[in-house]
């Protein structure tokens, strides 16, 4: 299921739909005036559904089976994204570099590509363009779906902020307690890191991945006409591996914090 942005930005066009995910679909959201028009794998409808209860949203999730749809879903409010296609190489690079980076410095991670995340308790669920676990990776390992309310949220989001503006998003990311979220707006890439206050501030250094900065992937990034993919990745590796190096040295050398001595029990 392929989603891209209508005209209309009130409207999300997806294509190659199964009539049988059209018509479950419809069935689960069928009591919220859902404008739409279906037409031989077609299917357009409105971005923003309001009032759908938790019920017709777990509902639209088993009818969309193993197709995979980004939305936010907020205490009742639906919103279905459409991100621009044109703008999805930068998605993959960056994963690429991420991911071809983490198995080189051999650092756990877990990739859960758009897996649906979800709250019961809150009654908030989202799928994003791309999450990882990073220092919660020991807690999902080997897990082949998401529990609700028992698996901890992602540790590291990313999203290509193209056709649509993230700020409600962060809000859900920040009740739902993902730590960092990355985005990309098609030009710069920005590290943001939920605070104790459990709101996102602009970071210098990312909190799973302390040796890196938003401009360590944009430089390279800005190369991508130059080579193909798999050099680019190559040198990219090769210079996080330098990076990861002086960083590891740096820490060796920092001060360490000297803890307060217990006294003792009488």
């Amino acid at each position: 299921m392929i989603a891209r942005a209508t005209d209309d930005n009130a409207f999300v066009l997806l294509t190659g739909v199964p009539w049988d995910v059209y018509r479950r679909f419809t069935d689960a959201l069928g009591d919220y005036r859902l404008r739409h028009f279906y037409d031989r794998g077609r299917f357009e409808l409105r971005s923003e559904i309001l009032g759908v209860d938790w019920e017709s949203y777990q509902a639209m999730l088993r009818a969309l089976g193993d197709f995979h749809l980004r939305h936010i879903y907020d205490q009742g409010y639906l919103l279905l994204m459409s991100p621009l296609q044109s703008h999805d190489w930068v998605k993959r690079l960056i994963s690429r570099f991420l991911e071809t980076m983490s198995f080189d410095l051999q650092i756990p991670i877990k990739s859960i590509g758009s897996t649906t995340i979800t709250s019961t308790e809150t009654e908030r669920g989202f799928e994003a363009d791309e999450a990882y676990y990073v220092t919660s990776e020991p807690k999902v390992r080997g897990k082949l779906e998401f529990e609700p309310d028992v698996d901890p949220p992602p540790d590291l989001i990313l999203e290509v902020d193209v056709s649509s503006s993230s700020i409600d998003q962060l809000a859900l990311y920040a009740a739902m307690g993902v730590a960092e979220v990355w985005i990309h707006d098609g030009e710069t890439l920005q590290f943001l890191v939920r605070s104790r206050r459990g709101k996102y501030d602009p970071a210098e250094r990312s909190r799973a991945f302390p040796f890196l900065a938003p401009s360590d992937f944009e430089k390279f990034l800005e190369r991508h006409s130059e080579m193909d993919e798999t050099s680019l990745t190559r040198k990219f590796v090769v210079w996080a591996r330098r990076k990861h190096g002086q960083w590891q040295l740096e820490e060796s050398k920092a001060p360490k914090t000297k803890q307060p001595r217990k006294g003792r029990k009488k």
